[in-house]
């Protein structure tokens, strides 16, 4: 029963690992095909076509205090972060926005890739 239980504990983390790779690959990839001046929509629909477990979450600048080489000044600056959902050591791609606002017509204006909690690219 233990050696039963043992291989079934082994095969699910190997199964999370090759998920957790997965979502990671379309994250990276993400990145590399969106740019300044797309909508939020549209990055929004280029996710969903890449992995349809990427969400879009909006969040401030000041939730990634300490992980962005970023300036912050003193207006809130808002966000859109893509990754899977609850994945905050995996790859996120955080889109800074030009507008206030988070609608889905709003623009990017720089883009940000996060792994383990530390940017590792910025365009």
């Amino acid at each position: 029963m233990i050696v039963l239980a043992l291989a079934c504990r082994i095969k699910a983390m190997a199964l999370l690992k090759v998920m957790y790779a997965r979502e990671d690959r379309a994250v990276r990839t993400l990145y590399e095909q969106s740019g300044r001046g797309m909508t939020v929509a549209s990055v929004q629909a280029l996710a969903a076509a890449l992995n349809r477990d990427l969400q879009a979450r909006p969040a401030d600048m000041g939730a990634y205090a300490g992980m962005l080489d970023a300036e912050r000044g003193g207006a809130p600056v808002r966000t859109m972060e893509f990754s899977a959902p609850e994945r905050q050591a995996g790859v996120r791609m955080v889109a800074r926005l030009a507008s206030c606002g988070s609608s889905p017509a709003a623009r990017i204006e720089r883009i940000y890739l996060l792994e383990r909690k530390r940017q590792v690219a910025a365009k």
